[in-house]
């Protein structure tokens, strides 16, 4: 019965350090995301682009 006890023991302790990482790592995540630039564009407002393609796709007509 102690044998399981300790298991039980071990995997709370485990499961706490895994819990603070994890609170850890979100709150590097939020302090990450959240900077924002004093003049200028905001995080949010930069626009989104897609580069285009140098050489463009061939049909799949074309492929064969």
């Amino acid at each position: 019965m102690e044998g399981i006890y300790m298991l039980l023991e071990m995997l709370l302790a485990l499961g706490g350090i895994a819990a603070s990482g994890f609170v850890a790592w979100g709150g590097w995540l939020a302090f990450r995301h959240s900077r924002f630039v004093a003049e200028g564009q905001g995080r949010f407002e930069q626009q989104h682009r897609r580069k285009m393609r140098a050489v463009p796709r061939r049909p799949a007509s074309r492929l064969v």
